[in-house]
């Protein structure tokens, strides 16, 4: 994985990822991520035994390369939340925080599950 650069917005509750040399932006609610860690414990999970062992969002079997194709396929968090109900918001913040300091493994999964899909 190339270098991670941060960077603080005006809003001191956004902070942007800029990863690697793909430039993508990732625009997280800090605040929201720093509620769901205190209200569940984390937000992320990665167990052998659940998903293939792919990190995963707390609490449910929705792998996070998941979420992270649908949001490369133009799916807006809006659709990402009515095609999974059990999701809030805060958890696709903290996906994209994942993706961002894990960019390498998502791509990995995203490769692998279209492989084994084909």
């Amino acid at each position: 994985m190339g270098p991670v650069a941060f960077t603080v917005e005006q809003n001191p509750t956004t902070v942007v990822l800029v990863t690697g040399s793909d430039g993508r932006r990732y625009e997280l609610k800090l605040a929201l991520v720093i509620q769901a860690i205190l209200e569940t414990g984390q937000t992320n999970e990665k167990d052998a035994g659940v998903v293939g062992g792919s990190a995963r969002i707390a609490r449910t079997r929705i792998p996070i390369w998941t979420l992270e194709n649908y949001r490369r396929l133009g799916a807006s968090d809006a659709q990402v939340l009515e095609a999974f109900p059990a999701l809030r918001r805060v958890d696709l913040d903290a996906a994209r925080a994942y993706v961002a300091l894990h960019a390498a493994e998502i791509e990995a999964d995203i490769v692998a599950n279209a492989v084994a899909s084909a």
